[in-house]
């Protein structure tokens, strides 16, 4: 499960497209590009084979006007382009590097920004980010299950990274989570920290999807003519 494809350079200027989500490095998304200008900025990025930033919008619209975001956002690579006839594009994107905006660069035709590519977290292989990581781990997998049992599906296993920093990410894309909360995993600097954050959240979204999926079993047997 990569994750980092690329490393870019340590400074850079970075079309942006600001979005009411957050991306995380590895995170495939499907976008729908129709806006004029972000129809240009697709061209202009698989032209160049350059990235571009998702962001979270902090103020303003998705759809027309303008928007500022967030400071931390995830650089994104092209990894399928579908045209359509009428000059929309429906693409699949990539997660691939966090980036920090240094100084918003004007908005004509679509947000750029000077940005700072941030590296791998310096405790990335640090022995209390590698002891807490197993119980993240083990959390996510309760997470998982107990998600499909409310759907009344099941999974023998739940596949994740092993590596820390690449487990985090993958779990922060996959937690049905507000925004602001993966904005936070997106934003915290260390290795630990991030973990530590999502452990908590974990926690808290295990309890009430646990006590979602007691109802949840108590409606289907009362359904059934059970315990009457």
């Amino acid at each position: 499960m990569a994750h980092r494809l690329k490393q870019y350079e340590r400074m850079s200027v970075l079309p942006l497209f600001p979005l009411n989500q957050v991306v995380f490095p590895g995170q495939r998304q499907a976008l729908h590009i129709f806006e004029p200008r972000y129809r240009q900025l697709v061209q202009e990025t698989r032209d160049n084979g350059t990235p571009f930033g998702i962001a979270l919008i902090r103020e303003g619209q998705e759809v027309g006007g303008s928007a500022t975001t967030h400071d931390i956002g995830c650089a994104v690579q092209l990894r399928h382009l579908e045209g359509l006839p009428d000059g929309r594009y429906n693409i699949i994107c990539q997660g691939v590097q966090r980036f920090r905006v240094l100084e918003p660069l004007g908005a004509d035709p679509y947000l750029r920004a000077e940005v700072e590519f941030l590296p791998e977290p310096q405790d990335a292989n640090d022995e209390p980010v590698a002891g807490l990581s197993p119980a993240v781990a083990a959390q996510f997998r309760r997470y998982s299950a107990l998600a499909l049992a409310l759907q009344d599906s099941w999974q023998r296993e739940v596949p994740h990274p092993i590596r820390p920093v690449f487990l985090a990410d993958y779990i922060a894309a996959r937690l049905d989570v507000s925004t602001q909360v993966k904005q936070e995993v997106l934003g915290e600097p260390t290795a630990f920290r991030r973990l530590e954050f999502l452990l908590r959240v974990l926690q808290k979204e295990n309890q009430s999807l646990a006590q979602r999926l007691l109802l949840h079993r108590r409606h289907k047997l009362h359904g059934l003519g059970a315990g009457n």
